[in-house]
C-alpha cells in the first residue's frame, strides 16, 4: 500500500513538472471566426476533418462547415426530442446525449441532411 501511494506521489509530480510542455499558451489566443445562429446553446463540439458538431441544447445537432476558419457556415442540422448536452463523431455516426431523450445516433454521412437512425433510453 505504501509502495502504490508513493509510486502515485511520483507519477502526480512528473505530471505537475512536465505541465508546461504540454499547456497552451493562453495568452496569444485570438479569435479566427464566429458564427451565429438561433441555437439554445452550444454545449458541447466534436470537430471532424473540415466539420464541426455542435450540440446545442434544445436545438439538437448542428452541423458546421469550418473549412474556412474565418466563415463558419451551418450546413446541416437534425433536431432531438431532448436537450443536447454532448457529442462525439465517429465515421459517419454522430452521438448525441440528449438528456432525458438518452443517446441518439444520427447519420452523417450527407452532412446537409443528418438523420437520426437509432437511440438508447438511459435511466
Amino acid at each position: 500500500m505504501r509502495t502504490t501511494i508513493i509510486i502515485i506521489i511520483i507519477i502526480c509530480l512528473i505530471l505537475t513538472a512536465g505541465a508546461e510542455l504540454f499547456a497552451q499558451d493562453a495568452e496569444n489566443v485570438e479569435l479566427v471566426g464566429s458564427i451565429y445562429h438561433n441555437w439554445g446553446a452550444a454545449c458541447a463540439v466534436a470537430v471532424s476533418g473540415d466539420l464541426a458538431y455542435v450540440a446545442t441544447g434544445g436545438s439538437g445537432l448542428a452541423i458546421v462547415d469550418i473549412s474556412d476558419p474565418e466563415n463558419p457556415v451551418e450546413i446541416g442540422y437534425c433536431d432531438t426530442p431532448g436537450y443536447a448536452w454532448g457529442v462525439a463523431v465517429s465515421g459517419d455516426l454522430a452521438f448525441v446525449a440528449d438528456e432525458e431523450a438518452g443517446l441518439r445516433v444520427v447519420d452523417v454521412s450527407n452532412p446537409e441532411e443528418p438523420e437520426e437512425v437509432g437511440y438508447c433510453d438511459m435511466p
